[in-house]
């Protein structure tokens, strides 16, 4: 067997890499990462180790690309939607200074080049990553494994209940939860009593009982809050200054750089000037804007890594009379946000700006229904007994009273069955569907606060990596 891990570099990743492969047949393996001391001991299989910086980069140094066939047009073309994709993708990388289109556009091909050829010369039978594919060259390979029949295996995290699941194709996620989910239906169709486990009686609790701060939105850091232009920017210019002293020098001096950030700044200040306490006694649906730029939109969002498409979309369809509450993301700092963006929201009637420190639960509570990206104030929501439309794609687009909405015609049914037929989720569906997610998912192996027996980091990660072999292997 020869495979491909990606993104496998935190402190616990060769105990669960060597935990996936053990017993497996391993000729060539292709390791991508930032940290070669968490490569997995594979004994006598050829182990290559390529760098994710430099692939995120578009770099590829030691390659003699003389040796690497050309691209020609059939494969172009069968590849336009990864090249959509990746030429907003990459632009997550543009920190120091914009991308452009042109340098945008060499990246691709060449990492198209590049994969076409390993994917064929090594001939691999499987692509092993962290999450869904997210860093631009992980999307190029992946959308090649998948036109070449070559199995792709993603773990995704599911952070909010500290769950791993394994996915053949990300785009649905969560998927093996949802048909577990159906079958407790029938399971449980006749009876009031769903037990938990510790672990999961403590996240029904807290969803569904609770209104405080959960613990996936705590440290959030408050430069959002901060109007002083100065005061946002010094931290960040101390970080530069120690990591690229020649570069700050450089900004320091230069105009463009100023205006660039004196308009990020006002753009910032736009929305806070805008923002207005909103009206609880109408009714309303409540789109809190996602962080960016982050997997969760891109890709998993698809073609609403603009929001503003959602927003737009769902605006068309509602009934007069229901507002749109927007507000945006705690988290999000003066980056990957525009006037545009934002005018491009005040244009449409129904919509209006919440204050950023406004309680999300407040205005869950109130709302008719939830409409997100694929945020997890959508999964919250099923615990409060309201419904939601999620646009894009994460583990709970199968859970109940999440409606799944891609086309006019989706959204229009969500909204009819929403407003004119009233349908939300109940206690009893909540609980279900978490027993569901309970069977279906694998424990991760994070360190927040849980309710499950001691277990150390160490088993709870070779747990993870048995489990992984196990669908490898078809086994689960």
């Amino acid at each position: 067997m020869n495979i491909i891990l990606k993104g496998f570099d935190d402190s616990m990743s060769k105990i669960l890499t060597e935990s996936m492969v053990k017993g497996l047949s391993i000729e060539t393996c292709i390791s991508i990462g930032d940290k070669p001391e968490q490569l997995p001991d594979l004994g006598d299989a050829e182990h290559i180790w390529m760098s994710a910086d430099l692939l995120r980069k578009g770099q590829y140094p030691d390659v003699d690309w003389n040796a690497v066939p050309p691209l020609d047009e059939e494969l172009i073309e069968s590849m336009r939607e990864c090249e959509a994709t990746f030429l907003t993708m990459v632009g997550r990388y543009g920190i120091y200074k914009d991308i452009p289109y042109d340098e945008r556009k060499r990246q691709y091909y060449r990492h198209l080049r590049y994969w076409n050829y390993i994917l064929d010369e090594q001939s691999i039978d499987i692509f092993i990553l962290r999450g869904p594919p997210h860093q631009c060259y992980d999307l190029v390979i992946y959308e090649l494994c998948k036109q070449k029949d070559i199995r792709t295996i993603s773990i995704c995290p599911f952070h909010a209940v500290g769950s791993v699941t394994v996915e053949e194709n990300w785009k649905e996620i969560g998927c093996s939860i949802g048909k577990r989910y159906t079958e407790l239906l029938e399971e449980y169709a006749t009876s009031q009593d769903i037990p938990l486990s510790n672990e999961f009686e403590g996240h029904f609790q807290r969803f569904a009982k609770e209104e405080k701060e959960l613990w996936y939105m705590k440290n959030v850091h408050t430069k959002s809050n901060q109007r002083s232009f100065i005061s946002i920017w010094i931290r960040p210019a101390i970080h530069t200054l120690v990591r690229k002293p020649l570069y700050l020098l450089q900004c320091l001096f230069s105009a463009a750089f100023w205006k660039r950030k004196i308009d990020q700044h006002a753009t910032r200040n736009m929305y806070d000037t805008y923002a207005c306490e909103p009206d609880l006694t109408v009714p309303y649906v409540y789109v809190p804007l996602h962080l960016q730029p982050e997997a969760s939109t891109s890709p998993m969002g698809g073609v609403f890594v603009d929001q503003e498409l959602m927003v737009q979309l769902l605006a068309a369809y509602l009934p007069d009379g229901v507002r749109i509450y927007i507000k945006e993301n705690p988290k999000q700092g003066e980056r990957m946000r525009s006037k545009e963006f934002y005018e491009a929201l005040l244009d449409i009637p129904q919509a209006s700006f919440v204050p950023r420190s406004f309680s999300t639960f407040v205005l869950t509570k109130n709302a008719i229904a939830i409409a997100s990206v694929t945020g997890t104030a959508c999964f919250e929501a099923l615990f409060k007994g309201k419904p939601s439309m999620m646009f894009g794609h994460k583990h709970f687009q199968y859970a109940p009273g999440v409606h799944k909405v891609h086309t006019i015609e989706e959204c229009q049914r969500a909204i009819e069955d929403i407003i004119t037929k009233k349908q939300c989720p109940t206690e009893q569906e909540g609980r279900l569907y978490l027993k569901a997610i309970e069977e279906a998912a694998e424990r991760g192996y994070r360190k927040e606060p849980t309710r499950r027996p001691e277990e150390s980091m160490e088993e709870r990660t070779t747990k993870i990596g048995e489990y992984v072999r196990r669908k490898i292997l078809h086994e689960d």
